[in-house]
């Protein structure tokens, strides 16, 4: 009676090349970087960004001249409108991810911010109450401000959901061996 061997065949060439896919490093890189993807984004959600301001102004129109004309209402009154601005933003755009830095057999990423006051909006930080601060035009009135801990929070959320990544991304590369 014969029998066809020729699928097993394909199944043990696959086997032995299991080795090179699981030792290759890919799988533990492609996790790593989307780990580091997923942190990045929520330590820049969870950072404060600066106070909001909102201006009243006129609204206009340029008639075909070039002439400009403010826009009326129906009782004659000026339409205005409401723009709100945003100051700061620099920590949150300050965030910043490194490449894969392989030290032996370990893996791993480096998220940082250059900005000199990162750790004081990350830890909280003391201040002399009654001190004029004129880039705020005011003085501080309590002695600490606590911190946000944005970075903190994120690892203990990206811990959380490690393990499933890894195992998700390991098993899509041994389907991609296997199919």
């Amino acid at each position: 009676m014969p029998v066809d061997i020729s699928q097993l065949k394909e199944f043990s060439k696959k086997i032995d090349n299991l080795p090179k896919v699981v030792n290759s490093g890919k799988i533990a890189d492609d996790t790593l970087k989307e780990l580091g993807a997923r942190m990045l984004r929520m330590v820049k959600e969870r950072t404060p960004v600066g106070k909001s301001q909102t201006t009243t102004v006129l609204r206009w129109r340029r008639g075909k001249d070039g002439s400009v004309s403010v826009m009326k209402n129906k009782d004659g009154t000026a339409k205005t409108k409401e723009i709100t601005t945003y100051t700061g933003g620099t920590l949150r755009r300050n965030w910043k991810i490194s490449k894969i830095i392989k030290d032996g057999d370990n893996h791993y990423l480096i998220i940082y911010n250059n900005i000199y006051y990162a750790s004081y909006v990350e830890f909280g930080h003391r201040q002399q109450p009654g001190r004029f601060v004129p880039v705020l035009g005011k003085r501080l009135k309590v002695g600490y401000v606590k911190g946000h801990y944005m970075m903190t929070n994120s690892v203990k959320e990206i811990e959380k959901v490690a393990t499933r990544l890894a195992e998700k991304n390991m098993k899509r590369r041994f389907d991609e061996v296997f199919k």
